[in-house]
């Protein structure tokens, strides 16, 4: 098995500090605006798509 040197547990941890430091609170600043839109992304691409699509019609009304 084939290891990349950026695959590491370390590098791993390193990601999600900087992830909940510096992008979640982005990401919560925008919910409590109401700006932020959560739509499964399961089933197929069109499906996915089409609530996206959905979504944004339903933000923009």
């Amino acid at each position: 098995m084939y290891q990349r040197e950026d695959d590491s547990e370390e590098t791993v941890r390193k990601r999600l500090e900087v992830y909940h430091r510096e992008t979640e609170p982005i990401i919560d600043y925008y919910k409590a605006k109401g700006l932020v839109v959560t739509i499964s992304a399961l089933g197929k691409v069109s499906e996915v798509t089409q609530r996206a699509m959905d979504a944004l019609a339903a933000k923009a009304a």
